[in-house]
């Protein structure tokens, strides 16, 4: 299954990586936050705007070495890692901040998996998606061992697919999450 679809789903393609990062962290489509490339503006409300108002800390952790930071707010929102220290520093990150500051909030955001897509090298893309695997394993253990694992509502999804039919994948794991529940399509 490549992913997520039923007949209320909604597929939005976005000009770039960071487009469609925009519409995640401002629920809504790319004609809506007009970002489109490094360097736009965002004419909507953000979700870190929305925790601002609320008192509620957030973090974005940014695996690619900058792309991301207008999205965060202000500076304590923010922890950049350079896209060449690789997923496992993002994650290691991640988790330094959360134990530090126990944001509301962490938003991770991981490079290593687009840059393999991009070079069209499949075996190079499979063994970074396993090296993605193995540090998912990892962070989840984290969680586990801090005791917060199951109060946790983890999201993953990527801004692209490798799959012939371009959907993009997701899983969501956490509390009132049904096991083994299966949309189809």
């Amino acid at each position: 299954n490549d992913g997520v679809i039923d007949k209320k789903c909604l597929a939005v393609n976005a000009p770039s990586s960071v487009a469609a990062e925009a519409s995640l962290l401002s629920a809504t489509f790319p004609d809506e936050h007009l970002f489109l490339a490094p360097g736009d503006n965002v004419a909507v409300d953000l979700l870190t705007g929305v925790f601002e108002r609320r008192h509620l800390s957030y973090v974005i952790i940014d695996g690619s070495g900058g792309n991301l930071k207008q999205f965060a707010g202000s500076e304590k929102g923010y922890v950049g890692v350079d896209a060449s220290a690789g997923d496992k520093a993002a994650i290691s990150a991640a988790l330094k901040h959360f134990r530090e500051h126990r944001p509301f909030f962490t938003y991770i955001y991981l490079h290593d998996c687009k840059k393999a897509l991009q070079s069209l090298d499949e075996k190079g893309y499979y063994n970074t998606v396993t090296g993605f695997d193995n540090c998912l394993g990892e962070f989840v253990a984290e969680l586990q061992k801090e005791d917060i694992y199951y109060t946790s509502l983890l999201i993953v999804t990527s801004a692209a697919s490798s799959s012939p039919s371009n959907f993009v994948p997701l899983v969501i794991n956490g509390p009132m999450c049904k096991n083994n529940s299966k949309i189809s399509g």
